[in-house]
């Protein structure tokens, strides 16, 4: 029950991050996590179907779309107000990663892809330019250049507390 709160806390932050130049966010209702299995069988191009969904680390979050589209926010761990950006807000009890970085994948076949990071706010934590993206279906996860992401049904603690 704790991992689910976390995670649907960490979608909220991706929701909030991802829609922050939506003009309402009343119309972006948020879409529940899928595992490996459900995301295999969504709607789009086939090469990137399988990677399609939200993804979560320990203070850091993905989402690809079915065309290849993604935003990967990741905590920095330096708060607002005390040091320059990029660094994390705090609003209440909700902590909004610092880094947001964009992207679309290009090619991918059999649970991998390759792409391009287009946009960053911290070149340190995702540089722009080549992403690797390879699914791994027996721990319900993903690596990412060298964070590895998990979905709903991965192992306890697999990808952090």
């Amino acid at each position: 029950m704790l991992r689910r709160a976390a995670r649907a806390a960490a979608l909220a932050v991706i929701l909030v991050i991802a829609c922050s130049s939506c003009a309402s966010s009343a119309s972006h209702a948020p879409v529940p996590p899928t595992s490996a299995a459900a995301r295999s069988s969504s709607p789009g191009p086939r090469t990137f179907a399988e990677l399609a969904g939200d993804w979560y680390a320990h203070g850091a979050g993905i989402d690809i779309q079915p065309d290849g589209r993604f935003v990967i926010v990741i905590r920095t761990y330096r708060v607002c107000g005390q040091v320059a950006p990029p660094c994390d807000t705090i609003r209440g009890n909700e902590i909004i990663p610092g880094d947001r970085a964009t992207g679309q994948l290009t090619s991918g076949s059999g649970g991998a892809a390759t792409g391009v990071i287009t946009h960053t706010t911290d070149p340190s934590l995702s540089p722009e330019g080549p992403v690797k993206i390879d699914l791994h279906p027996s721990t319900d996860s993903i690596s990412v250049n060298e964070y590895t992401f998990c979905g709903t049904k991965a192992p306890v603690g697999y990808c952090g507390a």
